[in-house]
C-alpha cells in the first residue's frame, strides 16, 4: 500500500477557519480548520486501518465508512456543532492528525485522531491541553450554544 503524502504546514494557510484561534504547544501547532477541509483530513486519517479499528463512534471500518464518517463531521462543523483542529508536528511540519470538538447541551467532548506513527509521543494530551483551557475560559460561547 502507498503511504498518502502529507501536505506541509504551508499548505494549510487556505484551509484555516478564521472564527476559532489556533494555539502553540511546545512540540505542536493546533489550526482552526474550515468544514470541507476538516472533511478531507478525518477521511484521510479513518481510511488508515489501524486507526479506524479503534475510533470507538466509528461503527462500519470500511472506506464507505471512512467516507460517511467525515461527512457527518463536516455537516456538524456546519451547524456549529464541531470544531476541528489540524494537529500539526512543529519539528517537521507535517500533519500528525485532527482534534475534534464536540458540542452538545450536557458539555464539550474533545477527541485526538492521530496517524499511526505519531502513537505514543504524548501528541494527544499535548493538544487537549490548550483547547481545554480555551473552552474553560470561552465556554458555552465556543460552539453558539448560548
Amino acid at each position: 500500500m502507498t503511504k498518502p503524502q502529507t501536505p506541509s504546514i504551508m499548505a494549510l494557510d487556505e484551509f484555516v477557519a478564521i472564527d476559532r484561534p489556533s494555539f502553540e504547544t511546545a512540540r505542536l501547532l493546533l489550526l482552526p480548520l474550515k468544514a470541507e477541509h476538516a472533511r478531507q483530513l478525518v477521511r484521510s486519517l479513518l481510511d488508515e486501518p489501524r486507526l479506524a479499528a479503534i475510533v470507538p463512534w466509528m461503527k462500519d471500518r470500511s472506506p464507505n465508512g471512512a467516507t460517511h464518517e467525515a461527512f457527518r463531521i463536516e455537516l456538524e462543523c456546519n451547524v456549529g456543532r464541531m470544531g476541528v483542529w489540524a494537529v500539526v508536528e512543529r519539528r517537521s511540519q507535517v500533519l500528525a492528525g485532527a482534534l475534534l470538538a464536540s458540542a452538545s447541551l450536557t458539555g464539550t467532548q474533545l477527541e485526538v485522531l492521530l496517524a499511526p506513527e505519531f502513537w505514543d509521543l504524548g501528541y494527544s494530551k499535548e493538544a487537549q491541553e490548550p483547547m481545554i483551557a480555551w473552552l474553560v475560559e470561552e465556554s458555552p460561547v465556543v460552539f453558539g450554544l448560548q
